[in-house]
């Protein structure tokens, strides 16, 4: 059960055992890329063209990062605690997260599926994760369970018999489930799904079973938040441009556009690429 709903929100990512992350708004179109880059040529675009598309890849390709800043993305996220704590140590975006200080916490614990238990093969910094028996597996989903349950059972009791909520939540273990609200800008979001979806990158904040592209249309989301094709390559390419493994071609063309005096050069059609976003639970 999701903290501030009675049941998990439609249009959700289920990630996990117990949480979800869902687009609950967005203020972001083409036009607010292509107008931050060329406000500094005192120009002015009211709907898109050719060469506007050719200036986002232009952008994306060269890094000018500074026009993706001009939207905004706000997700609402249910994890783990241990989970948001490495989400929140990004210090990217603004974060308004459930208090047990003021609201009762709820019964649901992280319980990894037996093939997400593993065992820490290297020294740190510089290690991997190895399957581990599955008979050690089901162990620890057996533990894991018998702690949570004392747990809660504990600060059951202690609310119960009058002591406050924010001492009593301090029996509670970091695989407890929290809830938080995002609001994040293109260019660090891109920054944060290349750091979160690299290949050596531990596994943990972004499961990479399946992905889903937040910039979907989402229903109860204003017209205003959903994108058009150029902005989709934020999603598409941007996250793997953005960490340097290129993605968007080599070699420019020159977009020719007979009042765009700019001399927008930019580079060719993007292939499809991998959607990238916020796992789903298989």
């Amino acid at each position: 059960m999701a903290v501030t709903t009675d049941v998990i929100p439609d249009h959700s990512i289920a990630v996990l055992d117990h949480g979800f992350v869902r687009l609950d708004a967005a203020m972001a179109d083409d036009l607010s890329v292509v107008n931050g880059a060329r406000v500094s040529f005192a120009r002015r675009r009211e709907q898109l063209d050719e060469a506007d598309e050719g200036l986002i890849r232009f952008l994306m390709r060269d890094r000018h990062g500074t026009p993706f800043e001009h939207n905004a993305f706000r997700f609402h996220i249910r994890c783990p605690i241990f989970v948001a704590r490495e989400w929140f140590r990004h210090r990217i975006g603004s974060f308004n997260e459930f208090s047990m200080r003021y609201a009762k916490a709820t019964e649901d614990f992280y319980i990894p599926e037996p093939e997400d238990v593993r065992s820490q093969v290297g020294k740190p910094g510089s290690y991997s994760f190895e399957p581990v028996d599955p008979e050690l597996a089901e162990h620890t989903r057996e533990e894991l369970q018998a702690v949570y349950d004392s747990a809660y059972a504990t600060y059951t009791r202690l609310v119960e018999q009058g002591v406050a909520r924010e001492l009593a939540r301090s029996v509670l273990p970091v695989g407890a489930y929290t809830e938080f609200y995002w609001t994040v800008n293109a260019r660090a979001l891109m920054n944060f799904v290349s750091l979160r979806a690299a290949a050596e990158t531990r596994p943990g904040l972004i499961p990479q079973k399946t992905a889903s592209r937040p910039g979907a249309r989402t229903s109860g989301t204003s017209d205003s938040g959903c994108f058009g094709p150029s902005v989709d390559l934020l999603f598409e390419e941007g996250a793997q441009h953005l960490a340097g493994d290129g993605g968007l071609g080599a070699g420019a063309a020159r977009l020719d556009h007979p009042d765009d005096s700019d001399g927008v050069v930019a580079p060719p059609a993007v292939a499809p690429g991998v959607a990238l976003g916020l796992a789903q639970r298989s």
